[in-house]
């Protein structure tokens, strides 16, 4: 077994991420102890992390736009994509 995970390794289901991402809409990103407190078996930091990265509208925006560039890398490849 992990060392990390000697108390509970447990993976996050779909019905937990939509839970926590309800509690996000109404408790905000500030408030992880109240968040971790509200969802069986989870903690603050672990609902933080989780919202952080994986389910943050950020990292969700940040993959599509990473999935067009390379899109267009490859239909384009002459094409310069200004980083900025």
């Amino acid at each position: 077994m992990n060392k990390k995970c000697q108390k509970k390794c447990l993976y996050w289901n779909p019905e937990e991420d939509e839970l926590l991402q309800k509690l996000v809409k109404q408790h905000g990103t500030k408030n992880w102890f109240v968040i971790g407190q509200l969802i069986p078996d989870r903690s603050g930091k672990s609902c933080r992390l989780r919202w952080c990265d994986q389910l943050s509208s950020k990292w969700i925006i940040n993959l599509l736009l990473l999935k067009k560039m390379i899109l267009l890398s490859i239909l384009m490849p002459n094409l310069i994509i200004n980083g900025t």
